[in-house]
């Protein structure tokens, strides 16, 4: 029996943090916000999808807290 090639899948590519914020358009504050809250360091490498996801959690991530003492 012959290998079949095609139940390999593609190999996930990986892009670094700053080509792939370039690409998408990523404004920097919420790069910045990305990287605090992922522990991402330049040059770091992603699968798109980590990288997208990622900033969504950064973008919907909430700002101070309610109730908090002073």
């Amino acid at each position: 029996m012959a290998k079949n090639e095609t139940n390999n899948p593609e190999p996930k590519r990986l892009h670094t943090v700053e080509e792939l914020a370039a690409e998408a358009g990523t404004p920097d504050w919420l790069l910045a916000a990305a990287r605090a809250k992922h522990r991402w360091v330049v040059g770091q490498e992603l699968t798109k999808a980590a990288f997208d996801r990622g900033i969504a959690e950064a973008a919907n991530e909430p700002i101070g807290s309610e109730g908090g003492s002073r």
